[in-house]
Order: structure tokens, then sequence, then C-alpha cells
């Protein structure tokens, strides 16, 4: 929310290089000096900026408007910002930077690598202002430069960044708002009793734009209803505790929330910049290995590493984030108030919220056993989870990951039990060979859960790769398991279909099978085993029932049984 306070704003480089441009534009036009020029910034705020240094040749003009920061510490404030506008001979208007312009080299920016670092809203407005000046036959060519601007990049995190060689041309609204300085705090808390006055008992506190965008968006909030607070995050909870503020929900990036996850509460960069080290280790502790932890660790900003977390299935990484920001601020303000967090990308894009929605159960089918037959929806919420319940066989596929795991070994009261008692205080994750849909421990959750306390997720059944090995269709086979089951009418099962599917167990193993069958007067029968389907000793062997029966040793199997 916005209210009167004696801070004085200040306008942005991008508001600089926008009335620049236009105030050359309109010399380049009328071959004649101005002192002052109009614009309106994105946000819709009408300035009325000095215009200094013009010069005006035959084919161009150049002006410059120096920054002006209010009252905000930045770095750039009394800089100038020039902009040179020309004709040339391509169609349009193109912008591009000159001396003290940065450079982008590492990705995850605004801008592209190898351009110069003008963000997107700066350069829409500089087209805005522009556009009425173009010529039919000719086009505009704007040049944007900072002479003290490599100077001025030596103070600023632009190195580090990857920007190289001057300063970064912003502006998301055109406007500085103060937000470093005693007097800020003082508003910031005047905020708070004014919204706590209005009735408000819940408080949505946004750490920049942002964060209030998404809460205008997605949450229906207006801006009067939240409080941008900037770094001063520590600050703000106290006052909120202070004030007996019951609820507050805290949005914004993940590279301010990190910052608060690792217990600094002041996100400003002077405080300590550990975002990346942080991401890091959060990815090890999820299993990460080790030439993605460097990967992570080559970045320059957090929103860099939201890409590679997602492309290896580290998604909990954004949940541990999300979570450790909670604990650290309910730590920082000794539980005092009721704290949730949502986490986003510099998009919008909501990556986790803690607490979050009510926990599901996950019932996931791992598919045949081997990672490459793991679907991508099966990865992520695995990686999701805090605890893995199955088959200690396929505990083992997720060693590496430091995670709370339960087995089962056939005592399935007790681990219904456990899900029942935990599933509201941790994200489970039950995981089942195959498919859940076909023999599974789905049947014994259904019974236990209601619907809409469990998802399940899919698996490449070993039913489904048994047939793609021999470059048969399935439509028409008969499915049986006898994982534990009593041999019953296999027999006549067999009899009365062309193709029959198995699943067979360490008690009934394919020889077993085979010789059964042969005792219930069936030889015209040829069969093919599968053993460790996926994995690397997987063998397929294929005989006539006689010739199986005398077969030994086989280990975990399936059996296709056909005419």
């Amino acid at each position: 929310m916005e209210i009167k306070h004696k801070l004085v704003r200040g306008f942005t480089t991008g508001t600089c290089a926008q009335a620049a441009a236009k105030a050359a534009a309109i010399m380049l036009i009328n071959k004649k000096a101005i002192n002052s020029v109009d614009v309106e910034t994105p946000n819709g705020v009408r300035l009325n900026l000095n215009i200094v240094d013009q010069k005006i040749a035959r084919n161009f003009a150049q002006c410059a408007v120096v920054k002006d920061a209010g009252d905000d510490p930045d770095v750039t404030d009394g800089a100038r910002i020039y902009a040179k506008v020309r004709y040339c001979g391509k169609k349009g208007i193109s912008i591009t930077g000159a001396e003290g312009v940065g450079v982008v080299t590492k990705p995850g920016l605004a801008v592209e690598v190898g351009k110069y670092a003008i963000n997107p809203t700066p350069k829409a407005m500089i087209i805005k202002e522009v556009t009425p000046y173009l010529s039919k036959d000719k086009g505009i060519e704007v040049i944007i430069s900072v002479p003290e601007g490599k100077k001025i990049a030596m103070r600023t995190f632009n190195p580090r960044l990857g920007i190289v060689g001057g300063i970064s041309i912003i502006g998301t609204t055109g406007i500085v708002e103060p937000k470093s300085t005693n007097a800020y705090k003082k508003s910031l808390s005047l905020q708070i009793d004014v919204l706590k006055a209005a009735g408000f008992k819940n408080i949505t506190l946004v750490l920049g734009y942002v964060g209030e965008n998404f809460c205008k968006k997605s949450k229906g909030l207006k801006s009067e209803s939240m409080i941008k607070i900037g770094d001063h995050v520590g600050f703000v909870l106290l006052e909120c505790a202070k004030k007996k503020i019951k609820n507050v929900l805290l949005v914004g990036h993940i590279g301010k929330l990190v910052k608060v996850a690792n217990g600094q509460l002041d996100t400003n960069i002077r405080c300590g910049d550990n975002r990346i080290k942080t991401i890091a280790r959060y990815a090890k502790l999820c299993g990460a290995k080790k030439e993605i932890i460097e990967e992570i660790s080559a970045q320059g900003t957090a929103e860099a590493t939201i890409d590679i977390l997602k492309k290896h299935n580290l998604a909990q990484v954004f949940d541990m984030i999300a979570k450790k920001t909670v604990d650290a601020i309910n730590e920082f303000v000794r539980n005092q108030i009721s704290v949730s967090c949502i986490l986003l990308s510099l998009r919008g894009e909501e990556l986790s919220a803690y607490p979050g929605k009510v926990n599901k159960v996950f019932i996931i089918g791992t598919g045949p056993g081997g990672l490459d037959y793991l679907l991508p929806a099966a990865k992520r919420e695995i990686c999701r989870a805090d605890c893995l319940i199955g088959a200690g066989r396929l505990l083992s596929l997720f060693s590496h990951q430091n995670k709370k795991k339960i087995r089962v070994e056939g005592h399935f009261k007790e681990v219904i039990s456990y899900i029942k008692k935990n599933k509201d205080k941790e994200k489970i994750a039950v995981l089942v060979s195959g498919d859940p849909g076909l023999y599974s421990f789905l049947g014994q959750i259904q019974l236990a859960l209601k619907k809409e306390a469990y998802v399940v997720i899919p698996g490449i059944s070993a039913m489904q790769i048994a047939f793609a090995k021999i470059g048969e269709s399935w439509q028409d086979a008969k499915i049986i398991s006898i994982h534990g089951r009593k041999r019953g009418a296999l027999a006549k099962e067999v009899k009365d279909s062309d193709k029959v599917f198995l699943f067979t167990d360490a008690k009934f193993p394919p020889e077993k099978i085979a010789g059964y069958l042969l005792n219930n007067g069936i030889k015209n029968r040829r069969a093919v085993v599968f053993e460790a389907l996926t994995y690397p000793n997987e063998r397929i062997v294929e005989s006539d029932l006689k010739e199986l029966s005398k077969n030994r040793g086989f280990g975990l199997c399936a059996m296709i049984i056909k005419k």
C-alpha cells in the first residue's frame, strides 16, 4: 500500500534513457535544443525532466538526463544517462548501448547473453516515446551511453551478475522507491498501523514488484491491502509481532527468500550474499550429483538456478527454501505470529509455498525397475517427498536421496497406520513397481483413505515392456498375478486363452509353472521368460514348457505363455 511520508522518490536509469531518447528525437526533427521533456513512467507517473548536454548535428541529436535517486542511496545517483538518436537505413527503431552500459555475459537475467544490459521495460518505453518521430522511409537508431558507467559499475554487483563494462538500464515502474533509510522503516511501521486500524488481521508482505504483481493477479489483492517492504524483512516482522498481527503472508522472489531461509533477515546485498551457495547446499541435501552442484554454483543469479533445478527434477529445493524461510522467521519472532510464504520466479511463477495445500499421498508407479523408464511426473514427486514407502528393491533406487524411507515387507497394516498418522505432517510417496493400477498396494490405500487424500501417478508396467521386447500387442492377453496368491484356476485360464501374461513370485517360479501346466495336460504352449527386465542383467528366454520345466535359477521374472 502507499501512504504519504517525507521520503522523496527518484526515477530509474530506464526513465532517464526514456526521457533522453524522446528529447533527442524531438531535437533531431526540429533542429532546436529543448531544456525539459514530459514522460509517463510504466506505472503511470507523469514527470517533467530536465535535459542537459544537448547536441544537434545534421544526422543526429544527443542529450542527457541526470539520474535522481531521491532518498534512496543509489550509486547511480547523479550519473548522466545519454541518448543519441540518428536516422538509419533500416526501417523501425533499433536500440543499443555504448560506453558505460554493461554487456550481459551470464544467463538468468532479463536480457540475452551478449546484449547490452538495457532491460525490456526501458526498451519498450523508449520505443513508445520515439515511434511518433519515425519517418516513412527511414528508421531510427537509439544509442544509450553512460560515460561514468564503467566506474560506477565497480561499486555495484554487476560484475558478479556477469554484467561487464558498465551499469544496467533498468526500471520496472520507472520510479525509485527509497528502501534503505530509517524514515522508510518508520513509514513501514505506520503502514502496519493503518492496515490494523482498517480491520486487517492478516497482512500480506511483498518484497517487491514481482510479489505485488503476483498477489494482484493470483490472489486478487489490491495494493492497499499489501505492504511492500523491500529488504526489511526482519524489521517488519518484529513490528507485526509487536503490534499483535496474527497472520502474515510473505511473498517474494527466490533470490530474496533464500537469504531469509539462511537466516539473513535484512536481504540487502550489503548485508551478505550466500544465495547460490545456499541453493547448491540444499540441492546436495536433495541428492544432487556433484556435476549438478557445480553447475548451480557457477550461476550468477538465483533465477538462473531455477531451470537447472527443474531440469534435474530437484523441485524439492524450492520446497526446502520455502519451509526454511518460515522456520527462520518463526525462530526470529519466537513464534509470536503465524507465518506462511510463497516463493516466486522473476516471471511470477509460483515455485513453492509453505505451508502448502493439504498434503496428498502420492502412489507412484516406478516402472519395471530401470530409472530410464521412470516417468518425469514420478521423478518430480519422489523428489518433493519427505518420506518414501516401498519395497527394499524400490527404495534402493533412491538411496542417494536424503529422505526418510520405510520398507514394506508384507506388514501393510503398519504402513497404512503410518500414512494415516503422518500424511498431514509430511509429503509421503508410496512406491509400487510397474503401474499402481495393476496388482499393487493401491487397493489397500483406497480402502484406508478418502479418494481426495491421494494421487496416483501411473508407471510403465513390466507387462508392457515384455510385450514390447517381443514386438507383440497385449490387448488380447489375459493378465494374471500369482504374487503371494494361490494357483487357483491358472491351468484353466491358460487353456482358455491364446496369450497369457504372468507376474510370478519366488515360491512359484517359471520352471514350476511350466511343470504345473504340463501336469495339467497343457503341452502345446510356448513360454517367454523375462528376468530382471530393464536392469543391466536382463535376460529373455523362450522355450516350450517341457524344456522350461528343466531350467533352474530364475530370479525376478515375468512370463508370457502363448500358443
